[in-house]
């Protein structure tokens, strides 16, 4: 720890040694109060409990109670308000807080032809992979849910297996749903349900003998196929990143 931290520590402590102390005096001097008494000197301050003392606490509050907080965290901080100023100057098209409203707030505005055309070429190529996936597991007795479950089972980043908890959030679905397709899989002998060594009360699902040999076929099949068609994609995701073609 250096000395800055150290020196913000300790005088942390005077502050809430000195805040009890004036919120102590303040409590016995209470009208009212059964310990109601004339304030004495304190060994923190000496209290004599007016409207503007009341008042100079409640501004030593608001000078010093985010202080340790801020000057701790202050390089996260301002980080982290540059990141959501620049993202939100992006979506909303200005730089640096002026010029004109963004494209998506312009009301009875439409684009150029072509527009349409690469956005419906390319809903197009999407609808092209997905049936050739749909093609794939099929073949091997599996539909294209089947076959996203088990790659977010086996791509699963941390060491641990993953849950169900976490297969519905990784699959946008319901964690009733997640149940089912797992039960299934597993009915099929595809996964198995395995508890955690950390946790007993944590079950994870994990792929089998089977599973493993299935997926890897599927697996290196999509892999092929993106391979194939990612010049295509490259070029649309080009065109999209350039600014809308108004008309």
């Amino acid at each position: 720890m250096n000395f800055d931290m150290c020196f913000l520590s300790w005088k942390l402590i005077l502050i809430l040694a000195r805040v009890t102390a004036i919120g102590l005096q303040i409590f016995l001097s209470a009208p009212g109060s059964k310990s109601a008494r004339r304030p004495s000197k304190s060994t923190f301050t000496k209290v004599v409990i007016t409207r503007y003392q009341k008042k100079q606490l409640c501004a030593f509050l608001a000078r010093y109670s985010g202080e340790y907080i801020l000057v701790r965290y202050i390089g996260q901080l301002s980080k982290t308000l540059r990141k959501i100023c620049a993202g939100a100057r992006m979506l909303s098209g200005t730089r640096n807080g002026k010029g004109r409203r963004g494209e998506a707030h312009r009301p009875g505005r439409t684009m150029k032809s072509d527009e349409f055309k690469m956005l419906a070429e390319f809903r197009a190529q999407l609808r092209q992979f997905n049936f050739f996936s749909e093609q794939e597991c099929a073949a091997l007795g599996l539909t294209p849910q089947q076959y996203q479950a088990l790659l977010a089972i086996k791509g699963h980043p941390e060491a641990e297996v993953i849950t169900i908890t976490e297969l519905a959030q990784w699959m946008l679905i319901k964690h009733n749903s997640a149940v089912g397709l797992v039960d299934r899989l597993e009915k099929e002998g595809f996964v198995s349900r395995k508890p955690s060594k950390q946790d007993r009360r944590r079950v994870g699902v994990k792929l089998t003998a089977h599973g493993e040999k299935v997926f890897k076929r599927l697996s290196v099949a999509h892999r092929v196929e993106l391979k194939r068609v990612s010049p295509e994609f490259r070029r649309y995701f080009r065109y999209f990143s350039k600014p809308v073609d108004w008309a």
